[in-house]
């Protein structure tokens, strides 16, 4: 914990990365980390957005651009799929991006 407060905290910029940094180092304190008060971040929805921004901090340390091409070309075709079914589109119901990059 002591190295997270004097490696990691000067890091934090602002107040919440902060405030979110002292929270995750009481995971550690803690047999069982899903019992400690901040365990609602290793919850899968958490673990994914860590998981994220975890990989755009080592892109970035490693002087990539933050967000990978691929992952800029599926946040594309979803925003185009979202607005196929604004405008009603019929063929846009029958699949969605995920399903059709599930069966790939």
């Amino acid at each position: 914990m002591a190295l997270g407060r004097l490696r990691l905290g000067p890091k934090a910029r602002e107040l919440k990365d902060k405030q979110l940094l002292e929270e995750a180092l009481t995971l550690f304190a803690y047999p069982d980390p899903r019992q400690a008060p901040a365990g609602y971040l290793l919850e899968d929805e958490h673990r994914e957005e860590l998981a994220m921004a975890l990989q755009r901090a080592v892109r970035m340390k490693l002087g990539r651009q933050e967000i990978s091409t691929l992952e800029t070309v599926y946040r594309e075709v979803k925003a185009m799929h979202e607005k196929l079914l604004e405008s009603g589109n019929p063929t846009a119901f029958m699949l969605t991006v995920d399903e059709f990059i599930d069966q790939i």
